[in-house]
């Protein structure tokens, strides 16, 4: 796949380098992160099997037993929840993600506005303990 890729603008393939490249952050990055999230997603099902089973009946009315394609992303909302708010609570790698409340969260003794966007280093602050039912699905 690599070898046959081609640059957008120019046409031209990778050199041995950029492959190396590609071919290293695939196997070390790419795998690692993938394996993490998905860890930290079957762990927080486990603990809330609510969550668990109500992914289940999506996974189950939208596929009909088959497997998952590109283009069945938009038709699991709660399953993209649940993978986004594993991703909120234990981050792969370090990041700052955009959240949206909605609820209006108390910032020390104000009332902060339903809807505000919060940015937060994800390792110092934990915006929640709960599934997709505490904060609302992102759009993207």
């Amino acid at each position: 796949m690599f070898m046959h890729a081609r640059d957008e603008d120019s046409g031209e393939r990778m050199n041995d380098a950029q492959l190396r490249d590609e071919v290293v952050t695939m196997l070390l990055a790419g795998h690692e992160t993938t394996a993490v999230a998905l860890t930290w997603t079957r762990a927080l099902l486990d603990v809330h099997r609510e969550a668990q089973a109500r992914l289940h009946e999506e996974l189950a009315r939208v596929l009909g037993g088959r497997a998952p394609a590109a283009a069945d992303v938009s038709s699991l909302p709660y399953a993209r929840a649940v993978m986004s708010e594993a991703l909120h609570l234990h981050p792969p790698a370090v990041s700052r993600q955009p959240r949206r409340a909605c609820r209006r969260p108390r910032l020390r003794r104000a009332r902060a506005p339903r809807g505000l966007i919060v940015l937060s280093p994800q390792p110092l602050v934990k915006l929640t303990k709960a599934l997709p039912e505490v904060v609302a699905p992102r759009s993207s």
